[in-house]
């Protein structure tokens, strides 16, 4: 069974290993390498992840606009950030070839790739496309 068919109807999403309601405020959490793991594994709900770092100019402002467009897209996934200066396995692990990289999981696998800072609007025109498909199998299996 895929983990977004674990979604009771009316009820907000919930992590199926702690049973804490999933914060889909579209604020973007930080996470660890442990907790992304998991999130991706378990998350009944689209995960979004920018992966960066905190030391450059670019990727400041990749925050604000992942935030805003991460707002604009409430209810819809889960955003978090992990930053590659706490966790350096993660570029190998995920394939991390530019600051910042954003990477939409589902179902414990990823869905697409947005690499770089790109414009709000045509991040958010991404990450709409990214997240129509999914919403879309998610009512036909729910």
């Amino acid at each position: 069974m895929s983990p977004v068919a674990t979604v009771a109807a009316g009820k907000p999403p919930a992590c199926p290993h702690c049973k804490q309601a999933l914060d889909l405020s579209g604020t973007p959490q930080s996470v660890d390498a442990a907790g992304l793991r998991k999130a991706i594994e378990a998350s009944p709900v689209p995960v979004v992840v920018e992966f960066s770092t905190q030391k450059s100019d670019p990727v400041r402002h990749s925050a604000f606009m992942f935030t805003e467009v991460g707002r604009a897209h409430a209810g819809q996934a889960l955003l978090l950030q992990l930053n590659l200066d706490d966790d350096g396995d993660a570029v190998g692990r995920y394939n991390i070839r530019a600051r910042p990289t954003f990477v939409v999981f589902a179902s414990g696998a990823e869905r697409a790739r947005q690499l770089g800072l790109p414009l709000p609007e045509d991040f958010t025109k991404w990450l709409d496309r990214q997240l129509e498909p999914i919403k879309q199998a998610e009512a036909a299996h729910g």
